[in-house]
This record gives C-alpha cells, structure tokens and sequence, in this order.
C-alpha cells in the first residue's frame, strides 16, 4: 500500500479515540512524511530512508517536532508489522530539558497589567490575561466561556468545556477576576446593546477586517499577546503561564467570597487521581505549619532547572487538601 494511503487509512482509524485538537496536529505533522514517502509502499521503506528523512528535517525544524513525526511513522509501521525491523536502530531524539512552569513573581505580573494600559489594541488580550491570572483558567477555557457560564450576582464561572471532561468544575470569582468580568460585560453591551444572550461569547469573534461576531469564539489574541509581554519586559512567556502563575500565588487570587475554595476544584490538574502537583515560587513558599504538615504526610520535593524561578513540586493529594483549606 502506497505510503499516503496508509497515512490517510492509520489516522482515520485513531480518529474516534483523539480529541478534535490531537487531530489536527497529526494531521500537520504527517504532511512532510507524505511529502517526502510519497508512493513508496510501507513493506519497501528501510533503516536509510528513516535516516535520510530524519536528517533532512534536522536542516530546519527542532528535533522534538521530528520526535512527533517519528511517532507517527511508527504508528504505522508497527501497523504494518514492520517496526520490529528498526525498533534497535532508530530511537526518539534528544531534545533540550523543558523548562515549562515558569510562574510570575508579583512584580513581573504587575509590569504586564501595566504594559497594556493605554492600548485598545490590546485591551482583550490583557483582560484575558487578567481572567486567567485569578481563575486558574486556560486559553481555551477563556475562548469558549459564555455569558450563561458567568453568574454575577453569585459571582462564579462555570467552566463547561475544558481540556478534558474532568476539567469542568465552578470557580469563585476574586476581586480582580469580577473586574476584568465586568470590563468585558461593558465592552460587549458598547458593541451589541444592553441585551446580551446567554449564548453569546464573552471573548467573541472581532478580527481586525471583520465586524464582531458574539455568536463565534474569539480565534485567539496572539500579536496582541506577544506585543504585550514585549513591552512588559517579560522575555519568553506563553499564556498558559498565567495559569501556573495563579495555582502558585495561592493568597491573592484565593481572595474569593466562598471561603470554602480548594485547588482541587477549580484548578483541575491533570493526574489527580494518581499524584497531586502544586507548583510554588519563591514569591508563595507554604508557611512553617504548612511545610510540617507536609513532612508528617510523606510530602516529596523535586527541584526544577527552570532558568526563571525555582519550582517545588508536592506530589501529595493529602497534603493539598490540608493545607489549601486555611485559605
């Protein structure tokens, strides 16, 4: 079977069990393997032609994208009946330690509210940021929030679409989360009237060319987004950041009306099951009482190489619902 073919036929089949997004990215990353395989049929490819390919790729992207390629091939391969040939030879390549959990200390967070004061372009993308600053939330959970998702007199959110099911969960609104609410409330009755459905987004389709959509998502706030964390002064930081940002600094964004609030519940890492991860700066360190509690609970530390702040992680679920229920 032509090497093509066989892509179309292994990711139609891993379809029903891949969420929308996974998808799309191994759409994107089997186009340069149909690129350069071509018609060749699976039983011709060899150890070379793996070889050639990886070093052809190796001229102009990263070897943690060549890595999800290579993963794809052997997907199929091993479909085939025919990875056992090259499962000796051919190995993942070596990519740089991650230094993913990079959290803002309370200056740096400050420098990017500031950073986009002033600037209408710029005015959604800080709003967001302050959204998920305070609410834990991630991009796509800011993306596709709705008006009906958004209780202002209770002053809660309801996250219904997450990352996964289990990502759906309620989270008390603090302080500055209802103010960046409330901003957007005011932007969208400016543009669309006092009447705002339930069903419309509060991020809601506006490019630059197009009139706004409330009915549509926004598609997302990119430039604006990086043109702000370059005026702040903040180097390499990805939104997702804010997210680990707001587990990290547990007593300002904790200020909620409900104190019965817990991490668990509104944060909703990955793992919990299993292992529960708290990330902490130096700018949040637990207190004595919260540090003993953990030692009595088996509590284990694991230091981060993170060139940006020092990461300590508890893999403990007791000892976050010990000592998150003072807050």
């Amino acid at each position: 079977m032509p090497f093509d073919q066989a892509n179309e036929l292994y990711q139609r089949d891993r379809a029903p069990n891949l969420s929308e997004a996974t998808r799309r990215s191994e759409f994107d990353h089997s186009t340069p393997l149909r690129k350069f395989f071509r018609q060749k049929p699976l039983g011709k490819i060899t150890e070379k032609m793996i070889r050639d390919y990886i070093a052809m790729r190796h001229k102009s992207v990263a070897n943690a994208k060549i890595n999800k390629e290579l993963y794809i091939l052997r997907g199929m391969l091993k479909r085939a009946k025919r990875w056992q040939l090259f499962a000796d030879d051919i190995k993942a390549l070596k990519v740089p330690e991650s230094t993913v959990g990079r959290a803002l200390e309370s200056d740096e967070r400050l420098r990017l509210l500031r950073a986009g004061e002033g600037n209408p372009r710029w005015t959604r993308a800080l709003l967001a940021a302050q959204l998920s600053l305070n609410t834990t939330m991630r991009r796509g959970e800011v993306r596709k929030l709705q008006w009906k998702d958004v209780d202002l007199i209770e002053r809660w959110i309801h996250v219904r679409k997450g990352k996964s099911a289990k990502a759906a969960r309620e989270i008390p609104l603090n302080p500055e989360a209802f103010e960046a609410v409330l901003k957007l409330r005011e932007q969208a009755k400016a543009l669309f009237g006092d009447s705002l459905s339930a069903e419309w987004y509060v991020f809601f389709w506006w490019p630059a060319s197009c009139e706004p959509d409330p009915t549509r998502p926004a598609g997302g706030w990119r430039s604006a987004w990086r043109s702000l964390v370059k005026t702040a002064g903040l180097g390499r930081l990805r939104f997702h950041d804010l997210r680990h940002s707001a587990i990290t600094d547990r007593p300002r964004v904790w200020q909620a009306s409900r104190p019965s609030w817990r991490l668990p519940d509104t944060s909703r890492q990955r793992c919990w099951s299993t292992t529960r991860t708290f990330v902490e700066t130096h700018g949040g360190l637990p207190s004595r009482s919260c540090t003993g509690k953990m030692s009595e609970l088996g509590g284990t530390r694991a230091q981060s190489r993170g060139p940006l702040c020092t990461i300590r992680v508890h893999r403990v679920q007791k000892w976050c619902s010990a000592t998150l229920a003072t807050y």
